[in-house]
């Protein structure tokens, strides 16, 4: 959450926020990974039988943040796209 909040504030500096958007993406992926190996080998669970006996919110909820954490690297992309195209025009 930390990483979220300082991507938010760091709108002065896009270089440096796309590319904390980039690693928190990555972290959020090797989480997410992670977990799943370790519920799969520490529990002895099929993957087949973790999606049926997980909860459906603790499966969604990080994919979801993957997706906001993507459309704001997009979006601050973006932004820095047409900074430099109103540069080139001055």
């Amino acid at each position: 959450i930390a990483g979220t909040v300082s991507v938010i504030f760091m709108y002065k500096d896009r270089k440096k926020q796309i590319r904390l958007c980039y690693s928190l993406y990555l972290l959020q992926f090797l989480i997410v990974l992670l977990s799943v190996v370790w519920i799969t080998t520490t529990l002895h669970v099929s993957l087949s039988e973790l999606t049926t006996r997980a909860h459906p919110l603790s499966l969604i909820f990080p994919v979801v943040s993957m997706w906001w954490i993507f459309m704001a690297q997009w979006a601050t992309k973006k932004d820095e796209e047409l900074v430099r195209s109103v540069e080139r025009i001055r």
